[in-house]
């Protein structure tokens, strides 16, 4: 892999497709891409977002790497797991004004990162979603919440607009908890909160399904491996290799469509009004789902990359 320009280990072969990829080898998906594309024979190029500044002259967008030539890269990919952050989105869309090949374009990115545009994109395509509202976070907005709660019933789901892990999911089983877990869910007075139906009948279960270019690579049975969490997906959840209808393998492609998504994770819960899409990951995690399932996502993302990259060239 080479930092900026500075080459480790082997001399670069401009012959071969130059990948940026926007992070760090901390990140814990990173590794594998890097191995995916160098095995594949592409030439890795560390781009860290910290590093980039971005410039707009009149009509002019231009962007600049100290440590990179953005003007020999042939392709990038951002392989961020969870929600990608403000600066990873800015950077990823500079790239993509320059005109350089990617998976996954920043508008889907941060389409995907916020879950009440995700619920009305949804909607618009006629994707099967848990029935939400959207009310505000501050005690301004109480009587709002109480209003909707009472048309939910209790229990339901609380969710932070921008969460991600699971890290801002909670069940409030009456509305003095849901009021306590707004609180402390300590939300943003412009972002707001997510009351959502809870499926009981899920039993702390779901698929996580992997769409790539519009097909599904794989699939990941998950449960919560404890009867005190609701959520499928916690730490220590159990996992194995998961099957889905021709039913569900069309929502979920549909679900990755309607986000605008190449590489998508898309979460499943099968209900007592049939399969509904919980949510969807633009960056989703690699290591347990190609261990239980066996199933090389790194290298069919960096083939579908290298796809793109070889097109381009042609043309």
């Amino acid at each position: 892999m080479i930092e900026g320009e500075r080459i480790m280990g082997r001399r670069a072969d401009s012959r071969r497709p130059r990948v940026g990829l926007i992070g760090t080898p901390e990140l814990v998906t990173f590794p594998r891409y890097v191995e995916s594309l160098e095995s594949r024979g592409a030439e890795v190029v560390q781009i860290d977002p910290m590093d980039l500044v971005a410039r707009v002259d009149g009509t002019h967008v231009s962007a600049f790497l100290p440590a990179v030539d953005l003007d020999r890269l042939d392709g990038f990919f951002a392989p961020v797991a969870g929600s990608a952050s403000v600066v990873m989105l800015a950077a990823i869309r500079q790239l993509e004004a320059l005109g350089i090949p990617t998976l996954n374009p920043a508008a889907a990115r941060f389409l995907a990162r916020d879950k009440w545009a995700t619920a009305e994109a949804f909607a618009k395509a006629g994707i099967p979603h848990p029935l939400t509202f959207f009310v505000g976070g501050s005690p301004l907005a109480r009587t709002a919440r109480q209003r909707v709660g009472a048309e939910l019933g209790f229990p339901l789901v609380v969710k932070g607009r921008l969460g991600t892990l699971g890290a801002e999911v909670r069940l409030a089983h009456d509305a003095d908890e849901l009021e306590r877990i707004v609180e402390g869910l300590r939300v943003h007075i412009d972002d707001g909160v997510l009351l959502q139906e809870f499926f009981a009948e899920a039993g702390a279960r779901d698929t996580r399904v992997i769409v790539l270019e519009g097909e599904v690579i794989a699939v990941k049975a998950r449960w919560s491996g404890r009867e005190d969490e609701f959520r499928a997906a916690m730490p220590g959840y159990v996992a194995t290799i998961g099957e889905i209808s021709d039913e569900e393998a069309a929502l979920s492609v549909a679900a990755a469509r309607a986000i605008g998504l190449d590489l998508a994770g898309i979460d499943l819960m099968r209900t007592r009004h049939g399969p509904r899409v919980i949510e969807i990951n633009g960056n989703p995690f690699l290591a347990t789902t190609e261990r239980v399932t066996g199933v090389d996502i790194a290298g069919a993302v960096a083939d579908a990359l290298l796809h793109r990259i070889a097109a381009r060239r042609r043309r």
